[in-house]
């Protein structure tokens, strides 16, 4: 087990989350879906509402309970903003994009924080690996 949590840290999906966000922002306008990214942030930050698949995971990277679906709110080469039905209390989640537009796209995030804002919670976690199907 500490082998696969090992390499699943080892692994930095940088270019495989460029990718993602760059070829979102290419084919949202074509599905007309507008989408900014103008932002005061020093990093490309792209402001989409993609539904996705969510899975907690625990410390060693195991599910904890199955996958539900959720929004996502903003993708940065570093992290990602979700939408969630409900509050998690895992410490990483697995994100699946499965919509279609850009291909089966697994990320892994851990969680930064988990609010309420009405009747979803907002979550924010920064990616810890990425997995390309």
């Amino acid at each position: 087990m500490q082998e696969l949590k090992e390499h699943v840290l080892s692994l930095v999906p940088r270019k495989k989350i460029d990718w993602l966000i760059e070829r979102l922002s290419q084919l949202l306008p074509a599905c007309g879906i507008a989408y900014t990214d103008h932002e005061k942030r020093s990093e490309k930050r792209l402001v989409v509402a993609t539904e996705v698949a969510i899975t907690p995971l625990d410390q060693n990277f195991q599910p904890m309970e199955e996958p539900f679906m959720a929004v996502t709110r903003d993708l940065t080469i570093h992290g990602i903003g979700l939408l969630l039905p409900r509050a998690v209390d895992a410490p990483f989640l697995a994100v699946e994009f499965t919509s279609g537009i850009v291909g089966d796209v697994q990320l892994v995030s851990k969680v930064l924080r988990c609010n309420r804002q009405g009747n979803y919670y907002d979550v924010g976690g920064i990616f810890v690996t990425g997995i390309m199907n």
